[in-house]
């Protein structure tokens, strides 16, 4: 059984769900060209990481398509580092 003591790091954030969707309308990712990319990335099998214009894929994220997982999704996987310097997200605890 683990204990608080087996604990060496702890890392909480929050992400704001309005903020996000805010911010990626404002970036050009509101939900119809998210739609375009998922259609475009299944339509091409391109699965794995896909760089897209409106982000920079290191310091803020890209769109992942897995092939292994039955339902085949598509996530838009963001920087948590981008996501707190855009105040989307904010540190709760980090020990």
């Amino acid at each position: 059984m683990k204990t608080p003591e087996d604990i060496d790091k702890l890392k909480i954030t929050s992400v704001n769900r309005t903020k996000l969707i805010q911010h990626l309308a404002s970036i050009g990712l509101k939900n119809s060209k998210l739609q375009k990319y998922d259609n475009s990335l299944r339509t091409n099998n391109s699965y794995g990481k896909n760089d897209i214009i409106e982000l920079n894929k290191y310091p803020e994220g890209l769109i992942y398509f897995t092939e292994h997982i039955v339902e085949k999704p598509v996530n838009l996987q963001l920087r948590l580092k981008y996501l707190i310097k855009t105040k989307v997200a904010k540190k709760i605890h980090y020990v």
